[in-house]
């Protein structure tokens, strides 16, 4: 059944009582980079003060100012993401907090995988038309190429098929496990162990709906930016009832359109 989360009015409420059953694995990821960019830092200046040697110094001196870098920009990302949980949940800074027991949370885990399992079916036959195409021309056109452009076609289109069954078909069995959280707040959006934000540079929140089929639910669509270029993502939650899914919609909306 739904469950009301944990009382955080009152002040003296400990760290524990606060949190509930979620787990800030933004803060762990953030602490392990925070370590790796410490060591870093260290190596850089022993590659510059106590390496000597002319062959090794400069390489050295180079990766490691690389991966310093590197892991200082993503310290401070996580640590932000860390923090937007943390500040939502110690001030109690969000628009909703629904806690699902394991029975509850394991059946939405398992319709939310019914749910995107026609479009990943979808997307893996496309990509392995396409690639089967493009790869058999180069079959046919290049001889002494035959065997590795198979061998590769075939690794992609297995590629493509680990993708989208058996990657997710695990992460439903990881999932589903125990009970969870979901918390909303006004730029983002903490789904049990999954977090996602939209108040970062080239991201913005782009779309909210409450759906009734195939079962009750938000659909919270964002977009960003990768190294493919502009994309689109959208985040399914579990809701308590009709009432609360709606009332949540409405606030991403206003808010959305106040960030604007």
């Amino acid at each position: 059944m739904f469950n009301e989360p944990p009382d955080i009015t009152n002040a003296k409420t400990n760290k524990k009582d606060v949190y509930g059953v979620i787990k800030n694995r933004q803060r762990l990821i953030f602490k392990g980079f925070l370590i790796a960019t410490i060591c870093m830092i260290i190596a850089l200046f022993v590659f510059i003060f106590w390496i000597e040697d002319i062959d090794l110094k400069p390489a050295g001196t180079l990766l490691s100012l690389f991966l310093s870098i590197m892991f200082l920009i993503i310290t401070i990302i996580f640590y932000k993401r860390s923090r937007a949980i943390e500040k939502a949940l110690e001030n109690n800074e969000y628009l909703a907090r629904w806690h699902f027991d394991k029975e509850k949370w394991e059946e939405f885990v398992n319709r939310e995988y019914n749910y995107r399992k026609a479009q990943r079916k979808a997307l893996f036959v496309f990509l392995s038309v396409i690639t089967v195409i493009i790869f058999s021309v180069f079959i046919l056109v290049i001889d002494e190429a035959q065997l590795p452009m198979f061998l590769t076609m075939v690794g992609l289109v297995l590629m493509y098929a680990f993708l989208a069954f058996l990657a997710p078909f695990l992460s439903k069995c990881y999932h589903k496990k125990g009970e969870a959280e979901v918390l909303i707040m006004k730029n983002g959006i903490l789904l049990n162990k999954q977090l996602h934000i939209w108040n970062v540079p080239t991201s913005k929140f782009k779309h909210a709906e409450f759906k009734e089929k195939p079962f009750p639910m938000i659909t919270i669509t964002y977009s960003f930016y990768d190294r493919t270029g502009p994309r689109e993502y959208t985040v399914v939650s579990p809701v308590p009832n009709e009432r609360e899914g709606r009332k949540v919609v409405e606030q991403l909306k206003e808010n959305g359109r106040i960030d604007r």
